[in-house]
């Protein structure tokens, strides 16, 4: 496409967009024609966006209007200078906010693109990096004391459980009269009592005297078959 079908397709698209049916695909095709524009003028200051939405939607956003601005400006016979300084105006007011730990990488990411790429003066540069480690410092500490706060509120539903395992579903040992017969095996059907066993049973050691240390102790609590 010549320039001048580029430029009809991007007042068709300028159309579109002030409608209210316009479309993020309608967006990022003007985005992208503006690109193309200056990029077959020679302009050196037009940023490469290709890559950028779906690696760093932040700062695709940030070039975007860099991009837009810049163009619109040179395009109404700005002088190059202050198209550029406009084309920054729109880079720092794209800027994500800082508040939270993701804005605040996108933030950083976005400030230190625009410095590489002499977007943004290293002066104000360096402030906005400044801000971006307040901020930073500032979120840690908020983290941490919103999770301090969670910990005190858990604080004696932790020591109830600590006083009374029970109450955290642990099972209690059971008591048995013999060490070595383990938990009790029921209840007397005549009195609806756990059996006692006797104490005086001698029960045998041995890989195979399973069954007849359990006839014994049955024995000895008067169970029947």
């Amino acid at each position: 496409m010549t320039e001048e079908q580029l430029e009809a397709e991007l007042e068709r698209l300028k159309t579109i967009l002030r409608r209210p049916g316009a479309t993020i695909h309608d967006k990022k095709r003007f985005i992208d024609l503006i690109q193309r524009i200056l990029q077959n003028r020679g302009d050196k200051h037009c940023i490469e966006l290709r890559g950028l939405a779906a690696g760093h939607p932040a700062l695709y956003l940030c070039a975007a209007e860099y991009n837009t601005t810049y163009f619109e400006e040179m395009n109404a016979n700005t002088p190059r200078p202050e198209a550029q300084r406009l084309g920054q105006t729109a880079w720092l007011s794209a800027l994500p906010p800082l508040n939270s730990a993701q804005s605040i990488s996108d933030f950083i990411t976005c400030v230190s693109f625009g410095i590489a790429r002499d977007i943004i003066t290293s002066d104000k540069g360096m402030r906005l990096l400044y801000a971006a480690q307040i901020a930073q410092a500032n979120y840690r500490i908020v983290e941490r004391q919103n999770a301090e706060k969670a910990d005190r509120r858990r604080g004696p539903y932790r020591k109830t459980q600590e006083s009374d395992p029970g109450q955290s579903g642990e099972a209690k040992p059971t008591d048995s009269s013999n060490p070595e017969m383990g938990s009790d095996s029921g209840t007397d059907p005549a009195t609806d009592q756990a059996p006692v066993a006797n104490p005086h049973v001698t029960l045998k050691k041995g890989p195979n005297v399973i069954r007849e240390n359990s006839a014994s102790i049955m024995q000895s609590i008067g169970y029947k078959k």
